[in-house]
């Protein structure tokens, strides 16, 4: 039942966590928590472990120019960061999902800059969001209004389209 299932999750939930007190370094807790928040609904925690992934937290020294903002915003920076496609999908996904269509075009642009231009999977989402916008808009905002209240994110479901300026 869809009930036991979030049951689960939330389990994985406190334990992720639980195991990011015990070893902070082991960045595929923050992958793993950043998964199992998306499945719940939880998307703007979720960017932010999924960041937390990318940026190998806990790994480095941060200064103010730090990789994710500069992948994002299209900035140089070099330093040490997890060049994981699957980690930037997931953080594209999650500001789609939570509504800011630019941020999760910027998030494929900063990977496709910076990290590994020739990567066709995430060439083929980014193209796909810029051509399918529209369609990929009202389906978030349909699956978005089918959520109950409770699951839903920070912005509500009419939010996808007032966060959205043309890219």
């Amino acid at each position: 039942s869809p009930a036991a299932v979030n049951g689960y999750f939330e389990e994985a939930v406190k334990r992720y966590y639980a195991y990011q007190r015990i070893d902070p370094v082991f960045t595929d807790n923050y992958f793993r928590l950043g998964f199992a928040l998306s499945k719940l609904g939880r998307y703007a925690q979720a960017r932010e472990e999924f960041k937390k992934y990318i940026m190998a937290f806990k790994c480095q020294d941060y200064t103010e120019n730090t990789a994710l903002n500069s992948q994002i915003n299209l900035e140089d920076w070099v330093g040490h960061a997890h060049p994981d496609p699957q980690a930037y999908f997931n953080l594209a996904n999650a500001y789609l999902m939570d509504g800011d269509y630019n941020r999760a075009v910027r998030t494929y642009e900063g990977f496709l800059r910076f990290i590994n231009p020739g990567n066709q999977d995430i060439r083929q989402n980014y193209q796909m969001l810029l051509t399918q916008r529209k369609d990929i808009l009202e389906k978030i905002k349909v699956m978005r209004s089918e959520q109950r209240p409770a699951d839903l994110p920070a912005a509500s479901a009419s939010g996808v389209e007032s966060s959205i300026d043309s890219h």
